[in-house]
């Protein structure tokens, strides 16, 4: 199955790891921050931590190791200067249903 991400509505781009001590001098507003962690089932997933610690976006199913789950975060990350397509009103029906349409 191919991972796609819709993730551009927020600024991936700017999600980095450590800030600099410039940064964190200045009192500088923290990003937010990815995590890497084994789900109950033993599934790898990842899932993206506003700087408020509300869960912002998470993988839609578990990678069977981490290596494959890092690697799909990897493209959420890359996706940050992807087009996002106004798609109207929909329902999750609708969406499953039209996946891939415009690519």
């Amino acid at each position: 199955m191919e991972r796609r991400a819709l993730f551009a509505f927020f600024g991936l781009a700017a999600i980095g790891g450590a800030r600099s001590a410039k940064a964190q001098s200045s009192g500088a507003r923290r990003t937010g921050r990815f995590e890497v962690y084994r789900d109950c089932s033993g599934g790898w997933r990842w899932r993206y931590i506003s700087s408020n610690g509300r869960i912002i976006a998470e993988s839609s199913e578990p990678y069977v190791n981490r290596k494959e789950c890092e690697d799909g975060l990897r493209l959420v990350r890359n996706a940050a200067d992807a087009p996002v397509n106004n798609i109207g009103d929909f329902c999750k029906d609708d969406v499953l249903e039209n996946a891939g349409e415009g690519d």
